[in-house]
């Protein structure tokens, strides 16, 4: 309804007819009007207030979104991280393991490398005699069975590495040192 001040405002208006006339028609009515105005104009901001967080709510749904994202993202490139870490520990690992028995067998083959020249050349000068000749041979001896000790040892690790490597690709469960 228009208001005497010229605004319009919300009004509930209920009626009930009392009486009628002979051809149905209301003669009286008896009713109540009440102003919902205030009531109208509070469900109209609460529709508005509902909208603007429904705009906020996705504002933040965008950007919790894409924090995830991002976090997603940052935990493979640490995982990945990780991962080349634990691969250059076991890079580490692994030289140490073979640099072992290489360097024994490379040391002891020097030795008896030495070891023969020397009794080349005593043998060249005529001056070796048996029980040093037995003497240096037995040391040519130890050292070849050092050598080849310690490169079966590196050839071994070589071959557990090998499988290992293998058995990553496989799902079958192997117990190792």
């Amino acid at each position: 309804v228009k208001a005497p001040q010229g605004d319009w405002r919300w009004v509930r208006n209920r009626a009930k007819a009392v009486e009628r006339e002979p051809s149905g028609q209301a003669s009286r009515i008896v009713g109540t009007v009440a102003d919902v105005h205030a009531l109208q104009q509070a469900k109209g901001e609460l529709q508005k207030l509902n909208q603007e967080l429904e705009l906020r709510v996705q504002s933040r749904t965008v950007k919790l979104t894409e924090a995830f994202n991002q976090l997603k993202q940052t935990q493979a490139q640490l995982v990945e991280s990780e991962k080349l870490a634990g691969l250059g520990g076991l890079v580490v690992g692994v030289a140490h393991e073979l640099n072992t028995p290489i360097g024994v067998a490379v040391g002891s083959a020097s030795t008896l490398q030495e070891n023969v020249n020397n009794i080349n050349k005593l043998i060249e000068q005529e001056e070796v005699d048996e029980v040093d000749l037995l003497d240096r041979l037995e040391t040519v001896n130890e050292t070849a069975l050092l050598t080849l000790s310690n490169l079966r040892r590196a050839s071994h690790l070589v071959k557990r590495f090998k499988r290992t490597a293998i058995d990553q690709t496989s799902d079958q469960i192997r117990h190792f040192e």
